[in-house]
């Protein structure tokens, strides 16, 4: 009984250790002043620079600031869907590839910015395009093109998906 006591507790406190290990860093990304945020160099420069040899906090901290920074562009996503009904189609094609200066985006362009970041920060990572959702059949697949990333943190890969980290919820994440 009272190993499954200390198991139940070690459980529930791993969240709040991640949590705390995250909040700092979070809010570093929320909070960046005005003048970083000009040139993505200045600002990836000054998002991973307390966490020098710390590639984690170094990839979250650009995952912390697009999702806090860029909103997902509605507009763009019925625009996309209306020209996947006429022919095939590659999200990557669609693209802004500028959500850093509009601060919209869809999936395609969350990646890419993403991955422009982390390559600025010297940390190993890919866009990937596919499908998200569950139960797809063949015919879903059409409606259900996607794109994230794969990082590499020491010298293991994660999938990270900004676009499913929106509104603060950054369980993409971790």
């Amino acid at each position: 009984m009272m190993k499954k006591i200390i198991l139940l507790l070690i459980f529930c406190l791993v969240p709040l250790f991640v949590e705390a290990k995250y909040s700092e860093v979070d809010m570093r990304a929320k909070n960046v002043p005005e003048q970083y945020e000009k040139r993505l160099d200045d600002l990836v420069k000054y998002l991973i620079a307390p966490y020098k040899n710390d590639d984690e906090l170094k990839a979250r901290a650009l995952f912390a600031w697009i999702g806090y920074h860029v909103e997902y562009d509605m507009f763009k996503y019925d625009i996309i869907s209306e020209k996947k009904r006429g022919a095939r189609y590659s999200k990557r094609k669609m693209r802004t590839g500028d959500a850093f200066k509009t601060r919209v985006a869809v999936c395609g362009d969350f990646a890419d910015l993403y991955e422009r970041m982390a390559k600025i920060a010297k940390l190993p990572v890919e866009y990937i395009e596919g499908y998200a959702g569950s139960n797809l059949t063949m015919d879903d697949l059409e409606d259900s093109g996607h794109a994230w990333n794969a990082i590499q943190i020491n010298r293991k890969w994660y999938f990270v998906d900004v676009t499913w980290g929106l509104g603060g919820d950054y369980t993409a994440f971790s």
